[in-house]
């Protein structure tokens, strides 16, 4: 990937979650980015190759820094907790009709990245349960696939339900979200761990 077409994908997309998708267009891109058109259209066709390199892009970055959280916190509570304020901060500096906008008019992008999210919840759920089973801070009696699957499927639900879209994009309804996930598969010193978290915060 060569540097001008890395900083078109990277620099297009903090202009699309910045200001929308629908009101961003390919001239805006090229001006913004300070590259003539003809150079943007030579490293993509069109505005949904770009969100489509984008978004896929994008994705694989913040994924690896929330496998970062779980490698460098030892503690399987704090990494929820973690998780929560990256995500916490990712809201503020989004538009908040991303989601629906991309939905909306790029759903081929859209459903890869719902298929990939759910994926990699999952898989990041499960290994924060281990986690948690090892440090006696979840019940013992997990089923740790269920819950994983549980959790991976309330997200998206959240996201597909009738709530309204300020609310499933707000910070304190996704710090609710963590909270409930976590009493309901804390052990006795999980929980006690959990309010000493929340009665210092």
């Amino acid at each position: 990937m060569s540097e001008v077409y890395q900083r078109i994908i990277n620099d297009s997309m903090d202009l699309f979650m910045k200001y929308g998708i629908r009101s961003v267009t390919m001239d805006d891109v090229a001006r913004e980015l300070g590259v003539s058109k003809k150079t943007l259209y030579k490293h993509v066709s069109n505005k949904a190759q770009l969100i489509d390199v984008g978004v896929k892009n994008m994705f694989e970055k913040v994924t690896l820094m929330l496998k970062s959280f779980s490698q460098n916190t030892d503690n399987a509570i704090d990494e929820l907790f973690a998780l929560d304020a990256y995500f916490d901060e990712m809201t503020k500096q989004n538009h908040p009709a991303i989601m629906y906008q991309l939905s909306k008019h790029y759903p081929n992008t859209f459903k890869w990245l719902n298929d990939a999210k759910a994926k990699f919840i999952y898989e990041t759920t499960k290994t924060n349960l281990e986690k948690g089973l090892r440090q006696e801070l979840y019940r013992k009696e997990l089923n740790i696939s269920y819950v994983s699957y549980i959790y991976m499927a309330h997200t998206d639900l959240l996201e597909d339900s009738n709530v309204p879209q300020e609310i499933c994009e707000s910070a304190d309804f996704h710090k609710h979200h963590m909270e409930y996930h976590i009493r309901g598969i804390a052990s006795e010193k999980g929980l006690n761990y959990l309010n000493q978290k929340l009665n210092t915060k």
